[in-house]
């Protein structure tokens, strides 16, 4: 490729600078530009390294902002900090042969002054160029939305001609999944008065009637679809207005089973409401223009799993990387902001406190600025427990649920906030009680959820109910033997003398993960009380290596 052809090609994302990048390598204690992109990949959980993704970073090439925030992630520093800017220009020197092999290994770019003048004159022609078509491209988009109204209007009479004017109801066929088929019976019934629609509400799934048949056999103007995408305990809902081969979105939620549950009602009324306005009284605005897209939704559900599934170090940097993508994907909404947030907030118990606690503040705070939602709620709720401000918490988490009373997560943050409240001051069982009926709550909402059992095993024991806290811990492992919940069940059976089930609990958690800091922990307690010392000390020198391995990577 000749240098003319190189610069034509338009850069686009940020680059970084190869000076902060190899201060920040040396910081994090890592030796090569391999072992950062090793690293990145065990953290994400992918067997692929991402080896020629660090090579552009380093080469100062431009790269997409999530790919930065991913190698900064690694490095323990902000993505910002990491920017290209006039200040790391510098002018260009000749490299020497020598130099060159010496630092192959590292890959290190060079820049040499032997370059034609005519490919300056076209860089900053080309440059010229940009910023008139950048200029252009604005002019042109803010002439998109003073009619953006307008083309959505045809598209909707496309697909229904006689749109805003009807001569006799519009006929409809209603279709949706199985596990909501509840909830279009209920919108069936609210649309019957102002539209023509069939009795029977076809399914959606894997065999389910095409879009066409159902136009043809039921000679309809339209169909209603409802669509469940399930993601973890988080049920993913798009409802559209069919008409083959064409697609209209109406609404997107994303909510968990319980929430559904309890807000379904008030999502049909909102849905006919929207038919109504569309069709029956002529078109205002369709919603899908600032929707959250399928993709972002996908990515902040799968990312709200990784969490339900252990508070494990790579785990919650799985689930940071879905959450960092969706904020890719729309920066105006909160919901990727608020999961952030939680992942620093998880990562500080066994990272560097300080900065992580700074970086989760950063995003629940740009969280609250955006719609309000229970995954937002919890995020800020745990930051004020997780920095001691435990009676705002309080107060903010009760306020919360008063809007949300059938948020799982907001029930299990009160009780967990009631505890340390206990802890924190001790003045009655009352605290007590009261995080027990929150978390006993969330249980009946989310029953194959550990993390409400989990906690209440914690109440219980702290209560004096040693045989309740062993039996809600319990359940805590059958749903989810993770390392947390093994060493809490191990620590528990061994307080009441059950030594062998103690051994079992610790065995079961090196079987599966053999370098864990709290199996070590456990194991070495152990050999501590059956006097084997030596083996004692071994154990623990492990298990604090392991955790300070954590910490600093």
């Amino acid at each position: 490729m000749t240098d003319k052809t190189a610069v034509k090609r338009r850069k686009r994302g940020v680059k970084a600078s190869r000076v902060k990048l190899e201060k920040a390598l040396i910081n994090a204690g890592f030796t090569t530009q391999a072992a950062l992109a090793k690293h990145i990949a065990e953290i994400e959980g992918t067997d692929s390294i991402p080896k020629d993704i660090v090579n552009r970073v380093f080469r100062e090439v431009s790269v997409s902002p999530h790919t930065l925030e991913r190698v900064a992630n690694v490095l323990g520093v902000e993505a910002y900090t990491l920017y290209l800017t006039n200040d790391n220009f510098q002018a260009p020197s000749m490299t020497s042969d020598k130099e060159d092999n010496e630092d192959n290994s590292h890959d290190i770019l060079k820049v040499t002054t032997n370059k034609p003048t005519y490919t300056q004159y076209w860089k900053y022609s080309s440059i010229t160029i940009a910023l008139l078509v950048f200029c252009a491209s604005i002019f042109f988009i803010m002439q998109i939305k003073k009619v953006s109204n307008e083309n959505t209007l045809i598209k909707l009479q496309t697909l229904i001609p006689s749109l805003g004017t009807p001569t006799n109801k519009y006929s409809l066929a209603l279709r949706s999944s199985p596990s909501i088929e509840s909830t279009a019976e209920k919108l069936k019934a609210l649309l019957k008065k102002d539209f023509n629609v069939v009795p029977r509400i076809y399914k959606l799934d894997e065999n389910s009637i095409q879009t066409e048949n159902i136009e043809r056999s039921s000679q309809v103007d339209m169909i209603i679809n409802m669509q469940l995408f399930k993601l973890g305990r988080f049920w993913l809902v798009e409802s559209s207005i069919l008409k083959y081969p064409n697609k209209v979105i109406l609404a997107r939620k994303l909510l968990t089973k319980s929430e559904w549950l309890s807000l379904g009602e008030e999502y049909t009324k909102q849905l006919a409401h929207t038919l109504n306005t569309f069709i029956q009284k002529g078109y205002t605005q369709l919603p899908n223009e600032t929707l959250p897209s399928l993709e972002y939704l996908t990515l902040i559900g799968e990312g709200l799993s990784l969490l339900d599934e252990s508070s494990d170090f790579n785990k919650i940097k799985q689930a940071q990387s879905k959450f960092l993508l969706a904020k890719d994907i729309n920066e105006t909404l909160s919901l990727a902001k608020g999961g952030i947030c939680l992942t620093y907030l998880y990562e500080s118990w066994t990272g560097d406190e300080k900065t992580l606690l700074t970086r989760a503040s950063q995003h629940c705070e740009e969280a609250k600025q955006g719609e309000e939602n229970s995954i937002v709620a919890t995020a800020n709720s745990f930051l004020l427990r997780r920095t001691g401000r435990l009676t705002q918490a309080y107060t903010y988490v009760e306020q919360q649920l008063n809007q949300m009373p059938e948020s799982v997560d907001l029930l299990i943050e009160k009780g967990n906030i009631l505890l340390e409240l206990f802890r924190q001051t001790g003045e009655s069982n009352k605290q007590l009680e009261l995080a027990k009926k929150s978390l006993q709550q969330a249980s009946l909402l989310a029953p194959n959820l550990w993390k409400s059992y989990f906690i209440l095993g914690l109440v219980e024991w702290t209560l004096g109910h040693q045989r309740a806290a062993i039996e809600a811990t319990s359940v805590a492992a059958n749903l989810n033997p993770n390392d947390l919940v093994l060493s809490n069940m191990a620590t528990l059976s061994f307080c009441i003398g059950d030594i062998e089930p103690t051994k079992a609990y610790v065995q079961q958690i090196l079987l599966k993960q053999p370098d864990s800091y709290l199996g070590l922990e456990k194991m070495s307690m152990l050999h501590y009380y059956a006097n084997d010392f030596q083996a004692a000390i071994d154990y623990r020198l492990k298990s604090i290596a392991n955790l300070w391995r954590i910490k600093y990577s």
